[in-house]
């Protein structure tokens, strides 16, 4: 060996044989062994030696090509080893699970995160019964002020003090940090700055998370005393949610089993049991109570383990959807980090506050998360593998266990979906990934002579990442320990890039495997071992796949005669929470009952007038506002454009209320489309009686005069009105204008685009409030959730003028039933839970009232709109704020001038997202 010069890299050795085409053979294992223990040059022989090994045969001129290459590449090899290469560096290519033309769903508005917020919670006498309560429970009581982040922070310190050596489970408190975060948490929530469900939870991170105020130390005795100057990406995120760190949690050395340099990490049901798995700490923690959540890591199976052992809801997310910057690297293609909780919602919390990309792992991605925990799961389809489930196992006990499992997903009332994989793949020799790339990530170590200080246990990482001459064993797969256990139920799509075969679509769950059948593939996957495992996978709503390739948590809400309101909007990229929209009634999208019915929808040729669901939608439409007619039109603004075409002709004056939405919501579209005169009237609130309507009225000042006026031919009417805030017209007000109007021989067009809120608020048909008018138009993609629609009614012969005008403006249909048998849909079920907005509404103003600098008049609320007004910061500013929220959730709302501001509660709004709302509102005016 040349003189000073370093032994052998393996990484550039293979490489230099992977030059020669042989990386991919046995020759470079078997050539390092014959090799790596010698000091001098390699010979013919090691070579000869190493290609018998590795049952290859190549020629004597081969060979010596060989010997030349190696040898030659001995002080380049040296020259790489001085430079030190540390964990954290990320390899330049990565693995990309996504199959080439596919696409993961991109987070959007449409996306829904919505999380149980209990109802009646009250603070204990001993606070200590909080102990093992759900993250939702935790949050309810903190958002609420029962009780304050920095109790529970002292709460959870003082049991993690007490219990944490019992159980082996604790590397070290985080005191300090934890109760500055918990004070922060307590003067943002003081003062209204609400950053959602995990703001004030105290956590604990599995000790290969970096934290740039304490030590990493891997569980691994050569790296006890590692500092890492820097947050990882994960614990910054949960940072961002205002949780609040208290411990650093044990794991197996290196990430492998359930023993570290301090002992074995103990199952807190069974002292003289590990806990299993390299996430053993974190779950541990979390089922003895000693932190509201924890975050672990797996490689195979290193959070489904022991959270099947120990009874903890823990998740395994889908490869790519977590950053793992900042976090100990074992296998950078198989690496992926995940919540351990207390109850599955829980999971999903966690998950939405630390998924997505950053700018230092490359293979983190921004992918749609959906959470709904009203969804049903009857909606789910879910696979599984029944080979895997009929072979026999040595261990009747686990089969048993998974046989259960399957048994209770049929009993939820989910038919199981039979799926078989490929058989003829070799999973267990495909493992031999993870045994290279652990080799790589501790290389040094393994130079090192250090490793001789880590603990030793069965397949611990010296056995798999050794070099081939050490005594301890050569490199080879790892074989399965107890950490290799499958959850038999699991949740989502993984790294294996067979989830893009066409057999997978429309599966919402991958095909389930029992506990030790066969090895592992990477789906996202939640254990069912928790000791009310059945109960949150009742409470589990959905893993919904859109596309093939990412796991999607939740749906898009329900509803069904009788409805009820589907999940609210959203959820935009990571750690941003949840987005109320609040702009109008007019954003909702359709529920899954009105989507069947718009896809079962008979349909013809609407221009022919023979397309069935818009002839019902019509008829239905005149007979609940007792006209003889009505015309299916594209939007509300059309079909008041049409009224007053068909009532006018160019040059005539139309009289409007103050602020109505015919003339200022509709682009000015009278004097172009129509070329008439508006004229407001004066009214409080938007409405005008007789005498205003009289006092209008053109004084008769002879016929040669009369020639050089507008003649005023149309009132129009708005009710409820927009401008107004969704002020309802009285009926007897309402009824004395209109007698107005017909002794002055006037044409009168109601619009009525939230007409059916007049009636919800009221209990006067809608018929009553229609009678008088000639033309009546009313919406159904706003107060009802259509898609789109509005229709205008009245008489036969003014309604076949109007048909005409429709199709003049571009209105004309082909088949129309489509979107008309949602609008039908709508007005059948959706016009009784009317009252559900007016309640929000009213519970947003009485919010709102009470915010300093917001002024607003809640007894003034009749309906669902609510105007209010900013007395200490311009409309616009504050709908801004809004709109970037308080990193917990956003609300968006309508800014109508420097002061005035909207918001309008509809179908898909709960009564979480108005608490939610009134928060960032508090936040928004505080800031």
């Amino acid at each position: 060996m040349t003189p000073g010069a370093a032994p052998l890299d393996r990484r550039a050795f293979m490489a230099s044989l992977s030059a020669l085409g042989l990386g991919g053979t046995a020759l470079p294992a078997a050539l390092w062994a014959q090799t790596n223990g010698a000091r001098d040059a390699v010979t013919r022989a090691d070579i000869a030696a190493a290609v018998r090994v590795a049952g290859l045969d190549f020629s004597d001129e081969e060979v010596d090509l060989m010997v030349e290459e190696v040898n030659g590449m001995r002080e380049r090899y040296a020259q790489l080893r001085t430079m030190r290469m540390p964990n954290s560096v990320v390899p330049a290519l990565h693995f990309e699970p996504v199959l080439p033309g596919t696409s993961y769903p991109a987070p959007s508005a449409s996306t829904v995160f919505r999380y149980t917020r209990p109802r009646g919670l009250e603070r204990p006498a001993d606070l200590e019964e909080l102990a093992f309560r759900p993250v939702t429970e935790l949050a309810e009581l903190v958002r609420a002020r029962q009780v304050t982040s920095t109790e529970l922070t002292e709460m959870y310190l003082g049991r993690l003090s007490a219990h944490g050596d019992t159980l082996l489970a604790v590397i070290a408190l985080t005191e300090e940090l934890a109760m500055r975060q918990a004070a922060r948490a307590d003067a943002e929530i003081a003062r209204g700055y609400y950053r959602g469900p995990l703001h004030g939870i105290p956590w604990g991170a599995k000790d290969l998370l970096s934290e740039d105020e304490t030590l990493t130390t891997w569980g691994a005795k050569p790296y006890e005393d590692q500092y890492i100057p820097e947050d990882s990406t994960v614990g910054r995120r949960l940072e961002e949610a205002g949780a609040v760190l208290v411990a650093k949690l044990t794991l197996g050395a290196l990430a492998r089993g359930d023993v570290w340099y301090g002992g074995l990490t103990r199952n807190p049901w069974n002292l003289e049991q590990g806990s299993s798995g390299s996430s053993a700490g974190s779950t541990a923690a979390v089922v003895a109570g000693l932190a509201g959540f924890a975050i672990g890591s797996e490689t195979l199976g290193s959070i489904v383990s022991p959270s099947t052992r120990c009874g903890a809801s823990g998740l395994r997310p889908t490869f790519g959807r977590v950053s793992r910057a900042g976090a100990m690297a074992l296998s950078w293609s198989m690496d992926k980090l995940g919540p351990i909780c207390r109850s599955v919602e829980d999971c999903a919390i966690v998950l939405d506050a630390i998924q997505g990309s950053d700018d230092q792992d490359p293979t983190a991605r921004d992918v749609a998360f959906d959470w709904d925990p009203e969804r049903p799961l009857s909606d789910l389809r879910v696979a599984y593998v029944p080979s895997a489930f009929a072979e026999e196992r040595e261990d009747e006990e686990w089969k048993a266990f998974d046989e259960t499992s399957l048994e209770i997903v049929r009993g939820l009332g989910i038919d199981p979906v039979p799926l078989e994989l490929p058989d003829d793949l070799p999973y267990d020799a495909m493992r031999i990934i993870l045994s290279a790339e652990q080799g790589a990530a501790f290389d040094d170590l393994i130079l090192s002579g250090r490793e001789d200080l880590l603990v030793l246990q069965p397949n611990a990482r010296p056995n798999t990442c050794a070099p081939a001459d050490d005594p301890r064993g050569r490199i080879h797969p790892g074989e399965p320990g107890a950490h290799d256990r499958h959850a038999p139920l699991r949740a989502g799509d993984g790294g294996d890039r067979r989830r893009g075969h066409p057999e997978f679509r429309g599966i919402d769950a991958p095909p389930h495997e029992p506990h030790g059948a066969s090895p592992g593939r990477d789906p996202e996957r939640i254990s069912l071992g928790g000791r009310d495992a059945d109960e949150h996978l009742l409470r589990r709503r959905a893993v919904r796949r859109r596309g093939d390739a990412a796991a999607r948590e939740g749906g898009p809400g329900r509803d069904g005669p009788p409805p009820a309101a589907p999940a609210a909007v959203r959820h935009v990229s990571a750690g941003a929470g949840t987005v109320i929209d609040l702009r109008s009634d007019t954003v909702t999208r359709p529920t899954e009952a009105m989507r069947a019915a718009m896809a079962a929808a008979p349909v013809g040729d609407d221009a022919y007038g023979d397309d069935p669901s818009v002839l019902a939608l019509e008829q239905r439409t005149a007979e609940l506002l007792g006209k003889e007619d009505a015309v299916y039109v594209p939007t509300g603004t059309m079909s008041n454009q049409i009224a007053l075409r068909t009532h006018t002709e160019p040059g005539d004056t139309v009289l409007i209320g103050p602020g109505a939405h015919v003339w200022f919501g509709e682009a000015g579209a009278p004097s172009p489309i129509s070329g008439v005169v508006v004229r407001p009237l004066e009214g409080p609130r938007g409405m005008f009686g007789a005498a205003t309507l009289r006092a209008a009225l053109n004084i008769d000042m002879g016929p040669v005069r009369a020639r050089m006026q507008s003649p005023v031919r149309l009132v129009c009417a708005e009710n409820t009105h927009n401008g107004a805030g969704g002020a309802v017209w009285p009926l007897d007000l309402q009824r004395e204008m209109l007698a107005a109007a017909r002794e002055a021989g006037l044409a009168t067009h109601l619009d009525g685009a939230r007409l059916w809120n007049a009636t919800a608020a009221t209990g006067i048909p809608e018929a009553d409030f229609a009678a008088g008018f000639d033309t009546v138009n009313v919406c159904f993609s706003k107060a009802l959730g259509a898609p789109l629609g509005s229709a205008l009614a009245g008489p036969r012969d003014l309604i076949e003028r109007a048909r005409r005008f429709k199709q003049l403006y571009g209105g004309g249909f082909r088949q129309a039933g489509i979107v008309a048998a949602g609008a039908l849909y709508a007005l059948e079920h959706h016009r009784a839970r009317l009252p559900e907005d007016h309640a929000r509404a009213r519970t947003l103003a009485r919010g709102l009232a009470e915010i300093p600098g917001l002024a607003v008049d809640p007894e003034a609320v009749e309906t669902n709109i609510v105007r209010f007004r900013t007395t200490a910061v311009a409309a616009p500013d504050f709908a801004t704020r809004c709109r970037t929220g308080n990193g917990a959730g956003r609300v968006l709302l309508n800014a109508y001038s420097r002061s005035d501001l909207r918001v309008v509660p509809h179908l898909q709004t709960t009564d979480e997202d108005v608490e939610r709302a009134l928060d960032i509102f508090r936040y928004a005016a505080a800031a």
